[in-house]
């Protein structure tokens, strides 16, 4: 191999970030499920797979993302991580050596060629979702153990994948989620390039809008019979949506986040956002209520089935508060 020259390429650095998923899977750091990784945050303690290879839209990167506590890696990141190699130089030239790459003239892996050009077929995506949405009496079975209704069933085209023992909630017109029952599965899994957030079908002007961490949450609060409803699909989309999606926008925002440490996090983080972007500071959905709280709830799904009438009191609460507000 010739003697490395400097200074190092930019484009042979993004060349070489190309081998992160052949990495992985040397390491042993694959699971039974495509593209999904453990945690490798010590202090995530979860054992769910919840890593996801994602592409970055500006550089075309590859990287892993906890989809629960955020953490994110390069390729880079992960050498120090696991072989414990300092110095970008120094794991620029472990890589290569590890590949076999000449580091003067590196060529792309031909995993991240599949993994970039890969293509969604959407009428495929359509046949799986009219394939989880067949037996109608299974599938509100299997989401009254959530306590939704059958009407929000057939609203929103909820299904259920048996083989899998998944729920499956269809997103916009491209994509849909499965929420895994199995724990040896990941606790989640979106549908190829899904960058959608889940929304209600219809939003009122006079309301405030609550925004949940997960779908099955909006959901639960859609079955309450409150309209302003959006999901997030994950804690760490917090940041981008309150700076993309929110800052021109006037509305009132109720954060329905999960009762642990990073939804406390998340909410600290949204309150310095909104500041920052120059929106009145977000609600605290878990505030509102004047009755206590049923133990060891985690989440707003949790309060629907342990605690309902609960939930739809707060909720009818906040609707006439703000109604009557806006008809001063």
């Amino acid at each position: 191999m010739n003697k490395i020259q400097y200074p190092i390429e930019p484009n042979h650095i993004k060349i070489v970030q190309t081998y992160l998923p052949d990495y992985l899977k040397a390491k042993n750091l694959t699971t039974t499920t495509r593209y999904k990784y453990h945690c490798l945050n010590p202090n995530h303690t979860d054992n769910n797979p919840s890593m996801c290879l994602y592409k970055g839209k500006s550089d075309g990167k590859l990287r892993l993302k906890c989809q629960v506590c955020g953490l994110v890696l390069d390729l880079f990141n992960l050498v120090e991580h696991v072989d414990h190699i300092q110095g970008f130089v120094n794991q620029y030239f472990y890589i290569c050596n590890f590949f076999h790459l000449d580091p003067n003239n590196p060529i792309p892996s031909a995993h991240y060629e599949y993994y970039q050009h890969k293509k969604v077929d959407n009428q495929q995506i359509l046949e799986y979702i009219d394939l989880c949405t067949t037996n109608k009496v299974l599938i509100d079975d299997k989401w009254s153990l959530r306590s939704i209704p059958s009407h929000i069933v057939e609203e929103y085209s909820l299904g259920y994948d048996e083989t899998l023992d998944a729920y499956i909630i269809p997103v916009g017109d491209k994509g849909f989620i499965q929420r895994f029952n199995n724990d040896r599965k990941p606790k989640y899994n979106r549908s190829y390039d899904l960058r959608d957030y889940f929304f209600a079908n219809r939003f009122y002007n006079s309301l405030p809008f609550i925004i949940t961490e997960g779908e099955i949450d909006a959901l639960s609060l859609l079955a309450c019979d409150y309209p302003n409803v959006i999901a997030l699909g994950g804690v760490t989309k917090l940041k981008h949506f309150y700076e993309e999606f929110l800052k021109n926008n006037s509305a009132t925002i109720i954060l329905a986040l999960d009762l642990d440490e990073s939804g406390s996090n998340a909410f600290t983080l949204a309150k310095i956002i909104s500041s920052k972007v120059g929106l009145s500071p977000p609600i605290n959905l878990w505030n509102l209520f004047k009755e206590p709280l049923p133990e060891n709830i985690k989440d707003i799904n949790d309060l629907l089935i342990f605690n309902q009438p609960l939930l739809q009191k707060t909720l009818m609460t906040i609707k006439k508060d703000y109604i009557h507000e806006k008809n001063k």
